[in-house]
Protein backbone atom coordinates (compact mmCIF):
# COMPACT_ATOMS: atom_id res chain seq x y z
CA UNK A 1 0.00 0.00 0.00
CA UNK A 2 1.26 3.68 -0.66
CA UNK A 3 0.05 7.11 0.65
CA UNK A 4 -1.49 9.21 -2.43
CA UNK A 5 -1.18 12.22 -0.87
CA UNK A 6 1.81 13.48 -2.75
CA UNK A 7 0.77 12.82 -5.55
CA UNK A 8 -2.44 14.09 -5.34
CA UNK A 9 -1.76 17.54 -3.99
CA UNK A 10 1.06 17.64 -7.07
CA UNK A 11 -1.52 17.20 -9.48
CA UNK A 12 -3.92 19.38 -7.62
CA UNK A 13 -1.61 22.13 -7.40
CA UNK A 14 -0.56 22.16 -11.12
CA UNK A 15 -4.47 22.26 -11.79
CA UNK A 16 -5.30 24.90 -9.76
CA UNK A 17 -2.65 27.06 -10.57
CA UNK A 18 -3.90 26.59 -14.27
CA UNK A 19 -7.24 26.99 -13.34
CA UNK A 20 -7.53 30.16 -10.87
CA UNK A 21 -5.98 33.62 -10.96
CA UNK A 22 -4.60 33.40 -7.11
CA UNK A 23 -1.10 31.70 -6.30
CA UNK A 24 -1.58 28.55 -4.85
CA UNK A 25 0.07 26.85 -1.98
CA UNK A 26 0.52 23.65 -1.03
CA UNK A 27 0.64 24.47 2.90
CA UNK A 28 -0.01 27.50 4.56
CA UNK A 29 2.50 30.40 3.66
CA UNK A 30 3.99 32.48 6.25
CA UNK A 31 2.62 35.98 6.94
CA UNK A 32 5.61 37.69 5.17
CA UNK A 33 5.82 35.38 2.13
CA UNK A 34 1.71 35.71 1.75
CA UNK A 35 1.11 36.96 -2.06
CA UNK A 36 -2.81 37.71 -2.18
CA UNK A 37 -5.24 36.64 -3.18
CA UNK A 38 -4.48 33.00 -2.46
CA UNK A 39 -5.55 29.33 -2.79
CA UNK A 40 -4.14 27.14 -0.03
CA UNK A 41 -4.13 23.27 -0.63
CA UNK A 42 -4.95 22.55 3.53
CA UNK A 43 -6.24 19.00 5.49
CA UNK A 44 -5.90 16.01 4.07
CA UNK A 45 -7.95 12.74 5.74
CA UNK A 46 -7.32 9.50 4.08
CA UNK A 47 -9.41 6.48 4.46
CA UNK A 48 -8.54 2.95 2.92
CA UNK A 49 -11.77 1.64 1.50
CA UNK A 50 -10.66 -1.34 -0.87
CA UNK A 51 -10.52 -4.62 -0.80
CA UNK A 52 -6.88 -6.35 0.29
CA UNK A 53 -6.45 -7.59 -3.52
CA UNK A 54 -6.33 -3.28 -4.82
CA UNK A 55 -6.14 -0.82 -2.93
CA UNK A 56 -8.70 2.17 -2.50
CA UNK A 57 -8.49 5.30 -0.69
CA UNK A 58 -10.92 8.24 0.31
CA UNK A 59 -9.44 11.35 0.49
CA UNK A 60 -10.98 14.55 1.97
CA UNK A 61 -9.19 17.95 1.42
CA UNK A 62 -9.41 21.20 2.03
CA UNK A 63 -8.94 23.54 -0.54
CA UNK A 64 -8.97 27.25 0.77
CA UNK A 65 -9.32 30.37 -1.10
CA UNK A 66 -8.61 33.80 0.48
CA UNK A 67 -8.92 37.47 -1.06
CA UNK A 68 -7.68 40.57 1.02
CA UNK A 69 -9.07 43.79 0.84
CA UNK A 70 -11.96 43.34 -2.11
CA UNK A 71 -14.10 46.13 -3.26
CA UNK A 72 -15.96 43.42 -5.05
CA UNK A 73 -16.27 39.84 -4.56
CA UNK A 74 -16.97 39.09 -8.12
CA UNK A 75 -13.00 37.67 -8.45
CA UNK A 76 -13.91 35.54 -4.70
CA UNK A 77 -16.65 34.52 -5.94
CA UNK A 78 -14.81 33.56 -9.92
CA UNK A 79 -11.54 31.70 -8.19
CA UNK A 80 -14.61 30.01 -6.45
CA UNK A 81 -16.50 28.63 -9.60
CA UNK A 82 -12.61 27.95 -10.82
CA UNK A 83 -11.91 25.54 -8.07
CA UNK A 84 -15.18 23.81 -8.60
CA UNK A 85 -14.68 23.43 -11.64
CA UNK A 86 -11.21 21.49 -11.41
CA UNK A 87 -12.48 19.34 -9.32
CA UNK A 88 -15.54 18.37 -10.74
CA UNK A 89 -17.33 14.89 -10.41
CA UNK A 90 -15.39 12.99 -12.95
CA UNK A 91 -11.64 12.81 -13.31
CA UNK A 92 -10.43 16.12 -13.26
CA UNK A 93 -6.67 15.78 -13.54
CA UNK A 94 -3.66 12.64 -13.24
CA UNK A 95 -1.81 12.31 -10.60
CA UNK A 96 1.07 10.28 -11.79
CA UNK A 97 1.23 6.60 -12.76
CA UNK A 98 1.42 4.86 -9.52
CA UNK A 99 -2.62 6.30 -8.63
CA UNK A 100 -5.42 7.24 -10.67
CA UNK A 101 -8.86 9.41 -9.57
CA UNK A 102 -11.68 7.08 -10.13
CA UNK A 103 -14.19 10.33 -9.21
CA UNK A 104 -14.26 13.38 -7.11
CA UNK A 105 -16.90 15.30 -5.86
CA UNK A 106 -17.47 18.31 -4.13
CA UNK A 107 -18.79 17.75 -0.36
CA UNK A 108 -19.39 21.38 0.96
CA UNK A 109 -18.04 24.60 0.27
CA UNK A 110 -18.71 28.07 2.45
CA UNK A 111 -17.53 31.10 2.89
CA UNK A 112 -17.04 33.68 5.48
CA UNK A 113 -15.46 37.10 6.00
CA UNK A 114 -13.66 39.05 9.00
CA UNK A 115 -11.44 41.29 9.83
CA UNK A 116 -8.04 40.74 9.95
CA UNK A 117 -5.62 42.12 13.13
CA UNK A 118 -4.04 44.70 10.78
CA UNK A 119 -7.62 46.21 10.34
CA UNK A 120 -7.91 44.56 6.69
CA UNK A 121 -11.18 42.66 5.57
CA UNK A 122 -10.47 38.98 4.66
CA UNK A 123 -12.53 37.20 2.38
CA UNK A 124 -12.13 32.85 2.80
CA UNK A 125 -13.78 30.02 1.29
CA UNK A 126 -13.76 27.03 2.37
CA UNK A 127 -13.73 23.94 -0.24
CA UNK A 128 -14.05 20.58 0.91
CA UNK A 129 -13.70 17.65 -1.80
CA UNK A 130 -13.67 14.02 -1.93
CA UNK A 131 -11.47 12.09 -3.74
CA UNK A 132 -11.55 8.51 -4.83
CA UNK A 133 -8.36 6.82 -5.27
CA UNK A 134 -6.94 3.72 -7.05
CA UNK A 135 -3.34 2.50 -6.58
CA UNK A 136 -2.23 1.26 -9.72
CA UNK A 137 -1.20 -1.74 -9.98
Amino acid sequence: MKDARQALVTGLHTALTAACNASVYSRMPKAADITYPYIQIGDIYDEESGPKDQFLFNYDVLINVVYKDQSSLTAFFADINNVKSTVNNNVPFSIGSDFRIIESTLTTASTTEFEDADGTILNVAAVRVMFYIAQST
